[in-house]
């Protein structure tokens, strides 16, 4: 059994709606870990109001992916393209950058059945 590390991120308008974003995230990232057999060793998540920030500046972000390359296993996301959405344009290439610069491997859920590398 492949084992990785999940990473929910999620953006929204109010806190309140935080809890309802990161559970459909956790609802794909389980279908995806069920489906392809996977072990979570490891979980992550950042909830943000606002989108001055990227998902990969977050201090939640570069610890999965830390532990993801220590472990030598992959870090699974719930939707690749819709976080790139919700990432303010000026801070996308940013955003990619740091992702690539991570050093660990990503699988998107949205992927699924199939993993789908994208770093």
């Amino acid at each position: 059994m492949t084992s990785c590390i999940v990473y929910h991120f999620a953006y929204a308008n109010k806190r309140s709606e935080i809890p309802r974003a990161l559970r459909m995230q956790r609802l794909l990232t389980q279908q995806f870990v069920v489906a392809e057999d996977l072990v979570v060793v490891g979980r992550f998540q950042t909830g943000l109001t606002n989108r001055d920030r990227h998902f990969a500046d977050t201090a939640e972000f570069s610890s999965a992916c830390r532990q993801a390359v220590a472990l030598g296993c992959p870090l699974l996301l719930a939707d690749i393209e819709d976080m790139l959405k919700r990432t303010d344009p000026r801070l996308i290439k940013e955003c990619v950058v740091t992702v690539f610069r991570s050093g660990a491997s990503i699988l998107d859920a949205r992927a699924s059945p199939s993993y789908s590398r994208w770093a």
